[in-house]
């Protein structure tokens, strides 16, 4: 039972379910255009891609592939570097709900697996008590019940729901967060608004840091252009429109460019508050988190999607051969077989086998062997998550105290030629793990 269907679980889902297992993904929303997605794709998401042997599926999408990274502060040009760096892949923006709904298709095609749209998660399953193995620890989950009543019975729950994760909040998992007080309002420029910045965007990915605030400039996979304001949480609004203090910050080409903006092309920003942090425990027998619902990422540095799609291929390496072992999968009872007649399944589905058919010992010796392959998935993941939120949160904090020194920010711009070099430098020697990651564990053969 995978819940959330966002690129760690849809990932997920897909692969378990092109090998054979009997998988149902569960997801609350009925489109995925109506949610938040982070779209860009660094090497490391790439390599995912194609170790999953679903690259295929970005040549079927709209997709943008960075020309370079340009910072300026007080309207002067601080630095710039060209992708690719370190001669890795080129980043990319890609338009994610599209990649999301091509995994889903192929996912599909498995005549073992269901998809339920537009149900949520209500409450969890436990195994019955004289059917726990000995661990002294909590009951294990045995699955779902959806917002409508229906009870989804399931070996194994993966809750990959995201940063307000509903599974993680009703297993009692808690999350460390180490959320600085900000937030991003997203702003959306399309059409002749679009049209407008893009020859000065040119293919870059700015951030602009001034008196009058900091922000985030890209074009999108879509030809259109996104604009992050960065503020405090809950700051309080401002009478100066927003192109006039998104000028304020700018060069005087980009400047003007922003001035003459029609205000009709400004529609009401999507309102992000910066949430970053990890669970020290991402499972418990029968239960297993991946993506932002077992460690929140923030959106600096384009790392949520990439991130997910790697938990969700260690996860399926380590799985499947648990889950292929000899005799009958531990899998619960009806778990395919109970969908037949649901209107708001989608799939064919295959009925599994009744784990009441496999003696109690074996059975217990195969979920214990389950829930040890949980502990390794986060173990495995930890060191490359803990990596790279460390490498954002050293970000994070060097943006914010130039956002709030002044003094420091007109110094760096009035020595740029100096100061410039001195810190690209420093930038990219920090690149490396954010855009590639840290090696995986090697696949099965």
């Amino acid at each position: 039972m995978v819940v959330g269907a966002g690129p760690a679980g849809t990932a997920l889902a897909l692969l378990l379910a092109r090998a054979g297992v009997a998988v149902e993904l569960v997801e609350s929303q009925r489109r995925h255009s109506a949610l938040i997605r982070g779209d860009g794709l660094m090497p490391s998401g790439l390599a995912a891609l194609n170790r999953m042997g679903l690259d295929f599926l970005l040549t079927r999408l709209p997709r943008q592939e960075l020309r370079g990274w340009s910072f300026l502060l007080e309207g002067r040009v601080l630095f710039s570097v060209a992708e690719p760096i370190g001669g890795s892949a080129r980043c990319s923006l890609i338009d994610t709900p599209s990649l999301l709904e091509g995994m889903l298709e192929e996912a599909l095609a498995c005549p073992n697996l269901i998809l339920r749209r537009g149900r949520a998660v209500k409450e969890l399953l436990l195994e019955p008590e004289d059917t726990l193995a000995e661990s002294g620890g909590p009951g294990r989950l045995a699955g779902v019940v959806l917002d409508d009543g229906t009870r989804l019975p399931a070996v194994l729950v993966v809750g990959c729901d995201g940063r307000g994760s509903t599974i993680r909040r009703l297993t009692g998992l808690e999350l460390e967060e180490d959320n600085p007080p900000l937030e991003v309002l997203w702003f959306e420029l399309e059409n002749e608004a679009a049209a407008h910045l893009q020859p000065w965007i040119a293919g870059r990915f700015a951030t602009l840091i001034g008196d009058a605030g900091s922000y985030a400039l890209f074009g999108t996979a879509r030809g259109g252009v996104r604009l992050g304001w960065l503020q405090e949480r809950g700051a309080a609004g401002s009478p100066i429109p927003w192109p006039e203090r998104w000028a304020r910050s700018a060069p005087p080409e980009l400047a003007a460019l922003l001035r003459s903006l029609p205000t009709s092309s400004l529609g009401p920003p999507l309102r992000l508050t910066v949430r970053s942090g990890l669970a020290p425990h991402w499972q418990r027998p029968g239960l297993l988190l991946l993506g932002d619902a077992a460690h929140p990422m923030s959106p600096l540095r384009a790392q949520g999607l990439n991130m997910a799609l790697r938990d969700a291929l260690v996860a399926a390496e380590l799985l499947l051969p648990v889950l292929h072992g000899d005799g009958p999968q531990p899998t619960a009872t009806g778990l395919i077989g109970s969908s037949y007649g649901d209107p708001g399944a989608t799939g064919s589905g295959q009925a599994s086998p009744d784990p009441a058919t496999e003696e109690i010992p074996g059975r217990r010796k195969r979920l214990q062997q389950l829930d040890q392959t949980l502990v390794a998935i986060a173990e495995a993941r930890l060191p490359e998550i803990r990596a790279v939120q460390a490498l954002q949160r050293q970000e994070l904090g060097r943006g914010e105290l130039l956002r709030r020194q002044p003094w420091l920010r007109r110094l760096l711009a009035a020595t740029a030629s100096v100061s410039g070099p001195l810190l690209s430098r420093r930038w990219q020697a920090g690149q490396p793990t954010l855009r590639t990651g840290l090696p995986l564990p090697e696949g099965p053969a």
